[in-house]
This record gives C-alpha cells, sequence and structure tokens, in this order.
C-alpha cells in the first residue's frame, strides 16, 4: 500500500508496533521500498545485525550488484535475498552446515553459545568453523565470516519471529494510515494517562483534531465524533467511576441539560466534570450558564443557598421600590374599579415581584462564558492533562517557532515559543546544578536543559502554565534543547482578556 510506505517514510511511526524507537526512525530514514525491506529493516535494527545497516542500504540501491564482487560466490549466492548480509538466524545455522559440516543440532548449539557469549564454548565452535569452512571457502573466508558471524549473533531475530511481527506492525501501520483518527482514539484508551499528552501532541501534528466529550455519544473509552474528532472517554474523566460509566455510555439524543438529568441523575461528581469540560456544548453553547443553571436547579447546601438567592436578586434587578409600589398601586385600583364594594385581597396588598426563574432566563445572565484559562484549569483538574493548547492564552505569532521548527534548525540557534510543563533539577557528577524544563507548544513536547547560572534566575518563573520565548541549541544526538548560554526566555504577553496577576 503506497499509503502506508509514504507514512514510513515520512517518519511518522509513533505507536506504529516494532518501528517506535530512534534506532528504527534512523534505518527508516534510508527509505523502505517494499513490504520485505521494512521486514529487513525491522530486523536489522537489533544489536547483532544493526552495524551492517549501512553496508545492507549501500548494496540494495547498487542495481549493478557490484557487492557480490566483494564476496566468496557461495556466500554470495546463499546471501542474495539480504544483499550478502547476514540478517536471520536460519542463514547463521545454515552456513555453519553447509561449509562447515556442523549438524542441526551442533549449528543450534553454536547459535545459543554465540548469542549469549559464552567464552568457554566458543573456542572450540570456532576451531570447527575454521576447520570444516576452511576447506570449502579457503581460510582466509572462514576467518573473516566468523568475525561477521560472532558480531551478528549478540542479538537477532529468526525468520519466522520476523515474519510474525513485521505483519503485526504491518497491520498497524495500515491502520494507523488509513483511519487516524480511530488509530490515536484506540492507543489513547489503552495507554498510561502519562502517555496521552504526548500522543495528542503527535496527533496533531499529524493532523487528527480533538473535540469536546459529547453527552449525545458517551463511551467508556476515547471515542470518535460525527466530526471525525478524537473525544475523551468516560473513564478517563476523574469523578465519573466504572459504574457511572457504564450506565452512561451510549448514543442519546438531549435538546437539553433537563432531559440528561432527568434520565441518569443529578449526581454532581457525574454532572460538574461533563458540563466543565463541555459535554453539553451541543445543548447549549455556553458552559458557564449550563454550569450555573444545573447549580441552580439541582444543588443543594448552603452555598447553593446563597447563589440562588443572588441568581433570583440578579432576575429581579430592574425592580426598584418606586417601581414595586407603583405596580401595586396599579393592581389596587383596577381591583377597586372592578370590585368596587369588596376589600382589597392581602395577596395585593402584599405584592411583590416574583423571580422568573426559568431555564433560559437563568443562562441568560451569564452572557461570558468561561475562559480558556478556566477550560485549561477543568481540563487538567478532571483529566489531568490539557485537552486545548494552553498558548491560547497568549498573544503570538507562531510562524517559525514551533519545536519541530527548532528541531529542523540543526546546528543553528533557533527561537522556540513554549508553554511550561515542569521543572525537573538534578546535578551532574562534578555537582554542577542543571535543571530540565518539559516544554509544549500544543503540537509537540521537548526538554530544555538550563544551567546553572540561568537556573537560579528563572527557578521561580519555571511553574507549570508559564509562557515563554526562548533561544536554544539543538542537540540531534540526545534530542533535546539547552538554552542559549548567556540568554534569559522572554515571558509570553497574555491576550487582553487573561491579562491579569499571574502574567
Amino acid at each position: 500500500d503506497p499509503q502506508v510506505f509514504k507514512m514510513m517514510n515520512d517518519l511518522r511511526v509513533e505507536t506504529v508496533f516494532q518501528f517506535e524507537t530512534d534506532v528504527q526512525r534512523g534505518i527508516l530514514s534510508n527509505g523502505v521500498r517494499d513490504y520485505y525491506d521494512l521486514q529487513t529493516f525491522n530486523v536489522l535494527g537489533h544489536p547483532g545485525p544493526l552495524a551492517f545497516v549501512p553496508e545492507y542500504v549501500e548494496r540494495r540501491d547498487d542495481t549493478n550488484k557490484r557487492w557480490k564482487k566483494k564476496e566468496h560466490p557461495d556466500v554470495a549466492t546463499m546471501l542474495e535475498e539480504t544483499h550478502g548480509v547476514i540478517c536471520y538466524q536460519e542463514q547463521l545455522a545454515d552456513m555453519w552446515r553447509r561449509f562447515a559440516q556442523f549438524t542441526a543440532v551442533e549449528a543450534e548449539a553454536a547459535r545459543k553459545a554465540v548469542a549469549k557469549k559464552w567464552i568457554d564454548k566458543l573456542k572450540p565452535i570456532r576451531e570447527k568453523w575454521i576447520a570444516g569452512a576452511s576447506k570449502t571457502l579457503g581460510k582466509e573466508w572462514a576467518e573473516k565470516l566468523w568475525d561477521r558471524m560472532q558480531s551478528f549473533g549478540r542479538y537477532a531475530f529468526n525468520r519466522a519471529h520476523a515474519c510474525g511481527y513485521i505483519l503485526i506492525a504491518y497491520w498497524c501501520a495500515w491502520l494507523k494510515a488509513h483511519f487516524p483518527p480511530e488509530w490515536w482514539a484506540s492507543v489513547m484508551s489503552g495507554c498510561h494517562s502519562d502517555k496521552i499528552p504526548k500522543y495528542m501532541n503527535t496527533a496533531r501534528v499529524e493532523g487528527v483534531e480533538f473535540g469536546p466529550i459529547d453527552a449525545e455519544n458517551l463511551s467508556s473509552s476515547f471515542s470518535i465524533s460525527e466530526n471525525l474528532e478524537v473525544t475523551p472517554g468516560l473513564t478517563s474523566v476523574k469523578g465519573v467511576g466504572k459504574l457511572a460509566a457504564v450506565k452512561l455510555t451510549g448514543k442519546h439524543k438531549f435538546t437539553d441539560i433537563d432531559m440528561f438529568v432527568h434520565k441518569f441523575g443529578k449526581s454532581k461528581t457525574v454532572m460538574e466534570p461533563l458540563i466543565k469540560l463541555g459535554a453539553f456544548k451541543k445543548c447549549h453553547n455556553n458552559i458557564k450558564a449550563t454550569w450555573m443553571w444545573y447549580q441552580y436547579k439541582y444543588c443543594s447546601g448552603k452555598d447553593m443557598t446563597m447563589l440562588r438567592q443572588q441568581i433570583k436578586s440578579m432576575l429581579l434587578r430592574g425592580w426598584t421600590d418606586d417601581k414595586i409600589k407603583q405596580v401595586k398601586d396599579d393592581q389596587i385600583d383596577n381591583f377597586k374599579k372592578l370590585h368596587p364594594k369588596r376589600k382589597v385581597p392581602l395577596k395585593l396588598s402584599n405584592w411583590s415581584p416574583k423571580a422568573q426563574d426559568t431555564r433560559e432566563n437563568v443562562m441568560a445572565l451569564y452572557q461570558e462564558d468561561f475562559g480558556l484559562d478556566e477550560i485549561l484549569e477543568f481540563e487538567q483538574q478532571y483529566l489531568g492533562y490539557y485537552w486545548h493548547s494552553p498558548l491560547g492564552l497568549y498573544e503570538i505569532d507562531m510562524s517559525g517557532r514551533t519545536i519541530a521548527d527548532a528541531k529542523a534548525s540543526v546546528g543553528h540557534r533557533a527561537e522556540v515559543v513554549c508553554i511550561v510543563e515542569k521543572l525537573e533539577e538534578a546535578k551532574t557528577k562534578n555537582n554542577r546544578p542543571f535543571g530540565k524544563i518539559k516544554v509544549s507548544d500544543g503540537l509537540s513536547n521537548a526538554t530544555i536543559t538550563i544551567w546553572e547560572d540561568e537556573l537560579e534566575v528563572l527557578r521561580p518563573y519555571l511553574k507549570k502554565g508559564f509562557g515563554m520565548r526562548a533561544l536554544v541549541d539543538y542537540d540531534q544526538v540526545r534530542g533535546n534543547f539547552t538554552l542559549a548560554k548567556g540568554t534569559i526566555p522572554r515571558p509570553l504577553p497574555f491576550k487582553k482578556r487573561y491579562s491579569h496577576e499571574n502574567q
């Protein structure tokens, strides 16, 4: 499938079985041509045959097969399909049997001895190999091949193992290439919660979108909305237990939050996270107004009594004493005109306006929704990670300043815009203090190393959520950034709405 091989060649292999490691990414960068190429690359990515990767790629890409001139003809014929490179344990065993007359049992024993580095057993095996292979290949070739065998045998696959692994890997790659939202929802449903932010960032870079939890389509695990957005699962929401998740799971149709409450109950531990995570946005776009109505209508307690009084007071805003007196007098006058001989009822004499506390009226009191800063707090509280990017709080131009862009500027100092996730402090072997700042730009994660002088100055600011613009140098070997020496990151300017004391 060309789409699969394009994805593999673009190194979009996060979560693809067997190909997630930096070693495998490095091998894949040589270019995958077909299914069996993928299998060989996977096999070569292990300690035994790893050193032969450059040789394999060079020989594979040589259409004239000049490599055969460098090999013994019998060995070249035997290793034709892997371009003269030993890739599988079977090839090793076949060489011992064919060129040195080992029995099948002796070949298996030799394979184990090489793999496990049994020094005491390797000497007689070498002697037997040299003696036997010298007759068929010549002593020079026998010794040369032994060195390659010993290096290969440190850790390698047999062919059946390699075929089984690569079939599963290909299934994974095919599913990810053709059904990316479903793939990432599945991955995040089965992984530890600590990995979810990393996977979300990777998925966003790959074009997958994330939407809010939806009361009309609730799932215990991560799922896909009608818009092909990944949505959180109920079991990942703190406060919603397993029993509640089972009860709520399924497709429902609600026109308002009251229908939901009447069907499933008003439990605050369940309803609060659902509301604040936007589960009812289809019915009521304003999350804050929905939350206030739910509390007013369904919650009890001293605080709720005060809230009700406050809301009723807000609903009665505009009813001045003069206006109340005027309305009451008008009603009494009308009554006397209609019933001149009857006494004015107490309900007219004592009349006062009542709050029209319908859902629409209460919600109308809250025109301004929760801000992104509050939404991020809810997500951290109920999910344990950010569902939206914290960079949305800041006035920034992201062009050319993402973590991915900075990594692409290998060998050049780059500016990166990011949010601090956490600061980890440690000391070198020479007792020199340094820090590792875990950062994110809403798409990718990275680590920035910061040394003693800058650490002392910046420590008070490097707290979760701190937005900064920093000059960094990228270390391609270690895969992280180092803060450019002598520079201090600048705080990002908040958008107007968020220009509060936290800045």
